[in-house]
Parts: structure tokens; C-alpha cells; sequence
């Protein structure tokens, strides 16, 4: 008689790991790769490709042509609107909306968009290796439907001595942007 009170407790467990198991298989159908095509009115252009791996870090690979020679600040923003251009993207993204400096990449007190500098050399070309664990592709902090855009100076990453520093870090205007979107 004792193992009749295991029916409901059996029937309880494997809806429990039914449900488990879907949600699961759900979630690795998801897609885990993002693209931006990056233009600007004079000249540059490039791809960047967001990849976000098994431990949350998200990868980020491409290259940016005409560029000036040199480092050039480069943030996600709020806004994927650029309606007006680069101008509409907004501010820089924060997931956690607490006032937070700018900063550099990875940096726990800064901007969750701030990436810092990419580099371009001789050639106008700077090809771009970022991984970033403040951002993701799925969730809160979710680069996804933002824009990314390039700028036309070196960041100094808010060690500026001054407020615009700590609002952009010097960065300059944009020269190019683009919108983080889906990738196949």
C-alpha cells in the first residue's frame, strides 16, 4: 500500500523534468550571434560580428575601414534609432541606469556600451578583437536593437580630469554607426 503514495510524487517529478527539459531546449534553439554594418557619411564602413559564448562572454570580431590613423572611441548606445544619423543613437548604453561614469571595457563602475578604443593603422583599417562580460545578446544587458557607433578621437576612457570625460570620454563626434542586429 505505501507504494501507491509514490504515484502522485512520480507524476510530480516528471512534469517537473518535463518542463525542465523544454525550457531548456528552448533556450538553445536561441540565437547567439549578432551583426552591425557600420557606415559613415565620409568613407567608413566595416562589419562587426557578436558572439556570445558558453560562459556569457560576448566576442566581438570585424574590421573598420577609412579610418584616420590612430584610436577611435567605440560604444554601444541606447537607442538603435538613427533616424538622423549616428546623432539619434542616444547616450551611452547602461544597463544598470545608476549614473555610472564612462569608463574602460569591462570596467565594473563604467558605461555597460563602453569598449574603449580601436585602433587604426596606416592603412585607415582597424580590425577589431573585443570581448566584454558586461554584455549580452539575450537579457538585460542586451546589445541587440542598439547601435554601435564609431568615433572620430581616442577615449580616455573617462580619465579626462573633466565632466565631458566622465560623460563620453573625449571621444569626439561619430563618424560611422550602425544597429546591432540578428545574425543567421
Amino acid at each position: 500500500m505505501m507504494l501507491n503514495n509514490w504515484g502522485p510524487i512520480t507524476l510530480l517529478c516528471t512534469v517537473l523534468l518535463a518542463y525542465v527539459a523544454v525550457t531548456r531546449s528552448q533556450h538553445v534553439g536561441l540565437l547567439h550571434h549578432a551583426i552591425a554594418i557600420i557606415r559613415g557619411k565620409s568613407g567608413v564602413s566595416g562589419n562587426l560580428r557578436f558572439r556570445e559564448n558558453e560562459q556569457g562572454k560576448v566576442n566581438i570580431r570585424g574590421t573598420i575601414e577609412g579610418l584616420v590613423k590612430g584610436p577611435h572611441g567605440i560604444h554601444i548606445h541606447q537607442f538603435g534609432d538613427l533616424f538622423l544619423g549616428c546623432q539619434s543613437a542616444g547616450g551611452h548604453f547602461d544597463v544598470h541606469l545608476n549614473g555610472s561614469y564612462h569608463g574602460a571595457r569591462n570596467d565594473s563602475n563604467g558605461h555597460t556600451g563602453d569598449f574603449g578604443n580601436v585602433i587604426a593603422g596606416d592603412t585607415g583599417v582597424a580590425n577589431v578583437y573585443i570581448n566584454n562580460s558586461f554584455i549580452e545578446l539575450h537579457g538585460d544587458a542586451s546589445i541587440v536593437g542598439r547601435a554601435v557607433l564609431v568615433h572620430a578621437g581616442r577615449d580616455d576612457l573617462g580619465q579626462g580630469g573633466n565632466d565631458k570625460s566622465l560623460e563620453t570620454g573625449n571621444a569626439g563626434p561619430p563618424v560611422a554607426c550602425g544597429i546591432v542586429a540578428w545574425d543567421d
